[in-house]
């Protein structure tokens, strides 16, 4: 058994009448077991990206800046 790591990065902009309210790139970064056999390695990856997604937005709904942007 090995490990696996991803990174996953997007960028938020909100504007609200023309104007920027907020404009970051928010990325995080998770390891998970895996293998180096491919066989096992993709799946297990494939499993993880809606985990990473969900790290991301947590990432995202908890900035303070960003709450303050879309009130």
């Amino acid at each position: 058994m090995g490990s696996a790591s991803g990174d996953l990065a997007a960028r938020f902009v909100i504007t609200r009448g023309g104007q920027t309210r907020y404009d970051q790139v928010k990325s995080i970064h998770d390891e998970w077991d895996s293998s180096f056999v491919g066989a096992i390695a993709i799946p297990r990856a494939q499993e993880r990206y809606p985990i990473m997604v969900q790290k991301l937005l947590s990432e995202l709904f908890t900035d303070p800046a960003f709450l303050q942007a879309v009130k």
